[in-house]
C-alpha cells in the first residue's frame, strides 16, 4: 500500500512559471494562462508564445496544430499564426458593417472553445450596450475569426465556460445552452449559477458542468443527469473515458471518484501543495498549484491505482 507521502511524490514539476488551462495529448501538454501559451513534451518545455489578447480557456489539439485564443501553433515548425480577421473586426476597423460593429468596440473576450477539427469556434465577450448597461454575447466564428452568427446575448455575465464536441456546442449561461454545430439552439439544461467549467470526456460519453456550488454529469443526446455533487468546488475534470472524476475544493484539496451509473464515493487524494486547476489525459494528470512549483503532472495510471486500491 502506498503511503500518503508516496502519493504526493507522484507529482513531478514541469519547467515554466505559469499554466492554468491545459490540454493533454499523449505525453505532450499545451497550457494557457491569460495571453501566454506554453507547450511541454516528454516533461520538457518546447514552445512558448503570446497572443494579442487575454482570454482564458482550454487549447485544442489537431494533428498538426494547437489552437488557443486568437492564435494557432504549427507543432512541427513552432510558427505561430494570428487570426487577423478577428483582430481587425474587434480592434481596428471603424467602418465595418453593422453586424460586425455590434461586436467590436467596447467588448472584451472572456472565453472561447474550438471545435474538434478547429473548423470553427465560439467566443464569449462582455461589454456595455448603447445605454451603458452590462451586455454579453456568445459568438460563432469560422476558423479565420469571421463572424458567422450570434448564438446568445443578454444583460448578464458573459459565459466563462464553453465546450464543443463532434455534435454539440455547449455555452455556459446560467441555464447551459445546447446548440448543434450549425448554431441551432436545441435545448437548455437546468441551472442557476454561471458554470466555471464545462468538460466533455474524450469518448463523448459524459459532460461535466461545474459551478462553485455543484457539479452535475449529463449524458449527451438523452440529456439525462447521471450524477451530481454539492460543493463548493473550485475546479473539476473528467477522465478521458468518463470513468473517473477529479475535483478540487476551495482549500486546494483534491478528491476523486469512479463514475458508473452515478458518482461513487469520493476519496481524498494527497497532494504536495494546494491545487488551483487540473486536467486529465489518458497518460497523465496535470495541475496548476497555488504554492510551490506552479505546474506539475503525475502518471494517471499510478494516481488512479492509488485512488481505487490504496486510499
Amino acid at each position: 500500500m502506498k503511503t500518503e507521502q508516496d502519493i504526493r511524490n507522484l507529482w513531478t514539476p514541469l519547467p515554466g512559471d505559469y499554466g492554468e488551462f491545459f490540454s493533454i495529448h499523449g505525453n505532450a501538454v499545451a497550457g494557457v494562462q491569460a495571453n501566454r501559451f506554453i507547450m511541454w513534451q516528454d516533461g520538457e518545455k518546447k514552445y512558448e508564445a503570446r497572443s494579442s489578447f487575454e482570454c482564458g480557456s482550454y487549447p485544442r489539439w489537431t494533428d498538426s496544430m494547437i489552437f488557443w485564443n486568437d492564435n494557432r501553433l504549427d507543432i512541427m515548425t513552432g510558427k505561430v499564426y494570428n487570426l487577423d480577421v478577428m483582430k481587425k473586426d474587434f480592434l481596428e476597423n471603424p467602418d465595418i458593417p453593422d453586424l460586425s460593429a455590434k461586436i467590436r468596440t467596447g467588448y472584451r473576450p472572456v472565453t472561447y472553445a474550438w471545435s474538434p477539427h478547429a473548423d470553427f469556434f465560439i467566443l464569449s465577450v462582455e461589454g456595455t450596450d448603447k445605454n451603458g448597461l452590462a451586455h454579453s454575447r456568445v459568438l460563432l466564428l469560422d476558423n479565420d475569426g469571421s463572424l458567422m452568427k450570434i448564438l446568445w446575448e443578454g444583460h448578464d455575465f458573459a459565459p466563462i465556460a464553453a465546450c464543443i464536441n463532434s455534435m454539440y456546442i455547449i455555452a455556459g449561461t446560467r441555464e447551459p445552452m445546447i446548440f448543434d454545430n450549425s448554431g441551432k439552439l436545441l435545448m437548455k439544461l437546468s441551472g442557476e449559477m454561471i458554470p466555471q467549467r464545462i468538460h466533455i470526456s474524450d469518448n463523448e460519453s459524459l459532460i461535466l458542468i461545474q459551478t462553485y456550488e455543484s457539479i452535475t454529469l449529463w449524458e449527451p443526446g438523452t440529456w439525462i443527469m447521471k450524477g451530481s455533487m454539492k460543493g463548493p468546488w473550485l475546479n473539476a475534470a473528467l477522465g478521458p473515458d468518463g470513468k473517473m472524476i477529479y475535483v478540487v475544493d476551495f482549500e486546494g484539496k483534491l478528491s476523486a471518484a469512479q463514475v458508473s451509473d452515478g458518482i461513487n464515493m469520493m476519496k481524498k487524494v494527497p497532494v504536495p501543495d494546494p491545487i488551483a486547476t487540473l486536467d486529465a489525459g489518458s497518460e497523465y494528470i496535470i495541475a496548476s498549484f497555488a504554492q510551490g512549483d506552479p505546474v506539475r503532472w503525475a502518471q494517471k495510471e499510478a494516481l488512479d491505482s492509488s485512488i481505487i486500491k490504496n486510499l
